[in-house]
Parts: structure tokens; sequence; C-alpha cells
């Protein structure tokens, strides 16, 4: 007759655990979340990726309105990179990828709502040029100057997302990695979270 040790009872256990936890999180609305998520990520990588091999290959950024809109796709496009820890957070109800992971999720998400705000807004003031006076404003809508602007605001985009990484992380609870949290506890942090996620939210209208 085999005898368990402590070591094999508490590896069982913790299986065991796992198990149960995972059972008791699934639910339907979570797998068609998921599911979802998967299909806007196929469907929005495949668009974003013809979008950049066609300026790419085809038009080769010979303006400033494609120069904006490469971004724009750019930007689209390394979102959908982070749909599919998103998915199987929501299949889960749980996040499994570690802290690292989570701070890359969370930078890809919010660089792409600063900059594809920031390139339809400049994309919209080039176009008023271009109408307006497009003789005055001509040196002004170069591909050159257009990506020193795109470059610009993704860095711009890039640090006002950063410290928000760096200063939140995933909360590991219960054996596994569950979401977010503050680790410094300070009041201004928790202001500066909530602040965060108002502008996601407006980012998102």
């Amino acid at each position: 007759m085999d005898v368990l040790s402590p070591a094999d009872t508490d590896f069982n256990h913790t299986s065991e655990d796992q198990h149960r936890y995972f059972e008791d999180n699934m639910d339907a609305f979570g797998i068609t979340m998921a599911v979802l998520y998967l299909l806007v990520c196929v469907l929005g990588l495949t668009g974003n990726s013809l979008v950049i091999t066609a300026i790419l290959k085809i038009d080769k950024m010979s303006s400033s309105t494609t120069v904006y809109i490469f971004n724009l796709a750019l930007a689209d496009g390394l979102f959908m990179v982070g749909l599919p820890f998103i998915a199987s957070q929501n299949f889960q109800n749980r996040w499994m990828f570690g802290d690292t992971a989570c701070k890359v999720v969370m930078v890809l998400d919010g660089i792409n709502q600063f900059t594809s705000v920031f390139c339809l807004t400049v994309m919209s003031i080039d176009r008023y040029m271009a109408l307006a006076n497009p003789l005055r404003f001509a040196r002004w809508r170069t591909p050159r100057c257009a990506k020193l602007v795109s470059a610009f605001l993704w860095l711009f985009s890039l640090l006002t997302i950063l410290p928000m990484a760096l200063h939140f992380s995933a909360d590991q609870g219960h054996g596994a990695w569950t979401g977010l949290e503050d680790r410094s506890g300070h009041k201004d942090s928790e202001n500066s979270w909530n602040m965060f996620q108002l502008l996601q939210e407006e980012g998102s209208i």
C-alpha cells in the first residue's frame, strides 16, 4: 500500500483547490466575452496589418495623412495584442500571467487610447490646414513633419501611462493573480488611479 508524503498531500490539495476555484468562477458571460475578445483580436490584427502593409508597401507614407493613419493602425494593432490576455481573464475570472504581463497589457491598453485620441486630433488639424489655406500650411504638412509629430505623440502617451503601470501591480490572492492593486496604500495613489480610470472611460467614448 502506497503512503502519501506531506508534499504529495499538499500538492493534491493545491490542485483540487485550483480546480474548484476554476469551476466556481466559470460562467456563460465570461466565456461569451472571451470569445468576443478573441474575435475582435483576430479581425483587428488582420485589418490593421493590412492597413500598415498597404501604407508601407504601396503609399510609402508619402503624405502627412497616411503617416497619421499608419500610427493610428499601429496603436490599434498593439492594443489587439493584449486582448488574448483579457480574454483569458474573462474566461477564468482570474489573472494568471503574473505582474509583468499585467503591466504590459495595461500599457498597451492605455497607450492605444491616448495615442488614438491624439492622432485623430492631429489628423483633424491637418485636414483643416489642407482645406483652409493649403499653400500657407504646406511646410507643416510634410511627411517628415508628420513623423516628428507622431513620435512626440507616442512619447507623450507613454509618459502619461507609464507612471500608472509602474505604480500598480497584480494582486496575488487565492493562489491566482486576480487583478490590479495599489501597493502603496496612499490616498494620492488612489486618486491617481481613479483619474486614470476616468481618462480611459472618456477615451473609449
